[in-house]
């Protein structure tokens, strides 16, 4: 898994605006992998790939979904097909 899209997630809640956002997003990185390795190295995987799922269940816009099934049940058939294909 590639932590581009969490990094972006975390970019857009802060509000970043500039370039200048990677390059303290990537001093970060360094830092943490430098002195938090060993905390975090025995975690699960399930505990850091909930981290990701919920940073980016804000990015999910949940009333289009309503929004859409009142609209029109064929578009809402491919947007859950979208999604479940996308999670399976």
């Amino acid at each position: 898994v590639t932590g581009g899209f969490s990094r972006s997630v975390v970019n857009f809640d802060a509000g970043a605006e500039t370039p200048a956002a990677g390059a303290y997003a990537a001093v970060g990185i360094a830092l943490a992998t430098l002195f938090l390795t060993p905390a975090i190295a025995y975690l699960p995987q399930a505990t850091l790939a909930a981290t990701i799922i919920v940073a980016v269940a804000t990015l999910i816009d949940f009333p289009a979904l309503g929004r859409t099934w009142r609209y029109s049940r064929t578009d809402f058939g491919a947007m859950l097909a979208t999604i479940v294909l996308t999670l399976v």
